[in-house]
């Protein structure tokens, strides 16, 4: 009777940390989808911004080409090319931000998998 006492506390103990287990491989598995996700949703605004500028350059292309017997070309050249730079300085900050709240996110999980370790 005692070895079984023994057995059950010990049976009892075994389903608790199969339970933690679990519960931390689900928490686990949420911090990576959500990290996922935000790198997801990082690469799609990159993707966005490289598109942009693709437009922009395309724009700044057919500008040059049909503006170049007139006067004006050179000023709407220089204003696009302008608007190119500062729209790559943008999307360079815009990547860097989000990489950088990635990194701290990465950070924050694995805190919080060491908490739960």
């Amino acid at each position: 009777k005692e070895q079984d006492k023994k057995d059950a506390g010990l049976k009892d103990e075994l389903t608790n940390l199969k339970d933690e287990y679990s519960s931390f491989k689900e928490k686990e598995l949420k911090e990576k989808q959500t990290l996922i996700d935000q790198l997801e949703r990082l690469k799609r605004s990159e993707r966005e911004y490289e598109l942009k500028i693709q437009e922009l350059m395309e724009r700044n292309t057919q500008l040059k080409s049909t503006l170049e017997h007139q006067e004006q070309s050179s000023e709407r050249v220089a204003e696009f090319q302008e608007e190119i730079i500062k729209l790559k300085q943008q999307s360079s900050e815009r990547v860097a931000e989000l990489q950088e709240e990635n990194i701290k996110l990465k950070q924050q999980s694995s805190e919080s998998v060491s908490k739960l370790r």
